[in-house]
Formats: C-alpha cells, structure tokens, sequence
C-alpha cells in the first residue's frame, strides 16, 4: 500500500449545502472520501466555482473539474493510496472564506 502525505494550501468557502460546514469536517470528509477513492464525494466538498491548485502547480477550476480530476488519479498514480491530513493553521478571510 502505498501512503500519500500531501501538503495543501486550500481555501474553503460557504460549504455547498451537500458539503461540510466546518472547515474540519470538509477535511475529514475528503479523507474518508480518498480512502474509498470515490471521486465524487471529494467534489461535493468543493463549491461549483471552487479552484484547486496541485502539488505541481496545476490548477483545477469548479468541483466538475475536481471530480474528473480526481476520478483519473484513483484509477492511475493514487490507486492503492491512503491519505493523512493535518491542519497547520485556519485563517479566517471572510464570514463565509477560511
């Protein structure tokens, strides 16, 4: 089995009503999506105008995009994977942006 440890910088705005409200459960949300590799529960933690930016730079626009994106890395380079998430540190923008 293979483990991925992956720093991200994300931002989290107003949850989508499937999504998590709390910055924390949006994060354990998307880990216990990964560890079914079921793409599309990570997408519902995303908003429709969400952007995600890669470990490699590459930049995802809308939570489509991040489900397709990551229905392709379930099934190629993050098959077999775990992931371990972390929070370092929140920083609340805006009422709604943290």
């Amino acid at each position: 089995m293979v483990r991925f440890i992956i720093s991200v910088a994300a931002v989290l705005v107003a949850a989508a009503p499937a999504a998590a409200t709390r910055p924390s459960d949006a994060i354990a949300a998307v880990a216990a999506a990964w560890a079914q590799h079921d793409a599309s529960a990570v997408a519902r933690q995303f908003v429709p105008d969400a952007e995600f930016v890669a470990v490699d730079g590459s930049v995802f626009d809308g939570a489509t995009q991040i489900g397709q994106v990551f229905t392709a890395l379930f099934a190629d380079q993050y098959a077999g994977t775990t992931l371990t998430l972390n929070i370092v540190r929140l920083r609340v923008v805006s009422h709604c942006v943290v």
